[in-house]
Parts: C-alpha cells; structure tokens; sequence
C-alpha cells in the first residue's frame, strides 16, 4: 500500500459490527439467545482493520468498533466476538439499540463504516456504505450513494483486505485532498 498520509489531522475510522465485521444473517431472529456470538466472522474485514491498526502512525487515524445493541446479552455477546476476532483493542464502543450513532461521538475527521444506509443518512461526518450480499441492492437497483452532507464512498464484503484497506486509505486521501463535493 502506498501511505502518504502524514501531518494530517487524525481521522477516525468507526466500523460497524452487524453486516460489516460481523456476517449479518438475513431472516434470523435476532431475539434468539446468542444471536450474536453465532454470527460468522467476516475475517477478510477483521485482517483490513488490522492492517490499518498496524499503520494508525503513519495515516494518522484511528479505528473504532460502534454498533447498537438490544440487551446486556447481546453486548456481552459482541464483546467476545470482538475478542475472539483480535479486535478488543480497537476501541469498541456500544450503544443502546436503535440510537443515533451520531449522537455518541464527534464526526469531524470522522468516517463511518455501515452497511445500513439509516446510519449513513443520519452521519454528519463521512459515510461509507459497506455492501455486502444481503444490502448490495435495494429493490432491484443500486442505493445512489448520496446523503445531506456529502457524497458517500462505498466499500465491498468481497474484497480482499489489502484491497479494502487500499480503498479507505484512498478514500481518506481524497477527502484531505478535498477532490469531491464535501461540505
């Protein structure tokens, strides 16, 4: 990967967990016990952000896990996947279900990683919409990738992880060289 991300101010990363580390089953009953803890990892997601993390320096960012949560189980149940994926030290940060992500932490520099677009919408900093096989189309045609704030880049679940955190830092690069419509 080329990195030239230096003297920058420092951008953070938030991941989702459901449908972007975590494989999202469609049709499952999230309200069955250990929903979570059975959820398949996704570990092309899990290396990119370990691939990031090892490079945090020199792109001046920082990664974060964010996610919603129904019940105490259930994040119990999240925290051991994050564990069990090597990823506890990336900052997990849960909230009550059905909240604004946005209300929990300072979008500037900010990007969020989800594959729900509800999220996405409701995101004052940088969306990144995160397809995988159960978003990747949305009554028969592609989201248009745009919110309120600013256009929104797009990253996919079956790219290796070099290639998605190729994708972010370039993503990234572009927002610092302000080459698009932001804000």
């Amino acid at each position: 990967m080329n990195y030239s991300l230096v003297n920058e101010a420092t951008f953070f990363i938030y991941w989702d967990i459901d449908g972007v580390v975590l494989d999202f089953l469609k049709g499952a009953d999230w309200k069955q016990p250990h929903y979570w803890l059975n959820l398949p990892i996704k570990w092309n997601v899990v290396k990119a952000i370990k691939l990031l993390r090892s490079k945090e320096t020199e792109l001046n960012i920082k990664n974060c896990l964010l996610s919603c949560s129904p019940s105490a189980e259930a994040t119990a149940d999240k925290m051991s996947v994050i564990g069990k994926a090597g990823l506890q030290e990336v900052y997990p940060i849960i909230l009550p279900d059905g909240e604004d992500k946005s209300k929990y932490v300072n979008e500037k520099n900010a990007i969020l990683v989800d594959d729900y677009h509800k999220n996405l919408e409701e995101w004052q900093g940088y969306p990144v919409k995160f397809y995988n096989k159960v978003n990747d189309k949305k009554n028969g045609k592609r989201w248009d990738g745009t919110n309120k704030n600013s256009y929104m880049f797009s990253l996919y679940e079956y790219r290796t992880p070099e290639q998605i955190a190729e994708d972010l830092v370039a993503i990234i690069e572009l927002i610092r060289k302000k080459t698009c419509c932001f804000k």
